[in-house]
C-alpha cells in the first residue's frame, strides 16, 4: 500500500509519457487513471493510440488509451477498422462503446459487430 500512496504522490507532470504508458498497466486502478488523466491532459493522442493499436500490449493498458481518446473526442477511422476486428473480444465491446459515445462510424462497421 505504501507503494500506491507514494505512485499517487508524485505530480503525473513530472513522469515521463513513457512511465505514464507504463502505468496503464498498474494493478491499482487508481493509478491506472490517474495515468490515464494525465496523458489526456497533455493531449497524447499518438501515444495512446500506437498502445491502443499494439495488440502485443496488456489489455488494460490498451482500454485505458482507447478511453483516453474518447476523453479527448478523438475520431480515428482507421484506428476504429483496425479495432473492430482485435482477436480480444472486450476490446472489440470497447470500441463499440467508443465509436458509439463519438456518434462515429464512417463506414458502419459497427452493427456487424453487434452480432459477435
Amino acid at each position: 500500500m505504501l507503494y500506491v500512496k507514494q505512485i499517487l504522490a508524485k505530480d503525473p507532470k513530472q513522469q515521463s509519457v513513457d512511465k505514464l504508458l507504463e502505468l496503464l498497466g498498474h494493478t491499482d486502478r487508481r493509478i491506472r487513471q490517474q495515468a490515464q488523466f494525465a496523458l489526456v491532459a497533455r493531449g497524447e493522442i499518438k501515444a495512446m493510440r500506437n498502445l491502443a493499436m499494439n495488440r502485443k500490449a496488456e489489455l488494460l493498458p490498451r482500454l485505458h488509451s482507447l478511453w483516453g481518446l474518447g476523453q479527448l473526442k478523438h475520431s480515428d477511422p482507421d484506428l476504429l477498422a483496425m479495432l473492430c476486428v482485435d482477436d480480444n473480444d472486450e476490446m472489440r465491446a470497447q470500441v463499440a462503446r467508443w465509436a458509439g459515445e463519438l456518434s462515429f462510424d464512417p463506414e458502419n462497421r459497427i452493427p456487424s459487430m453487434l452480432r459477435d
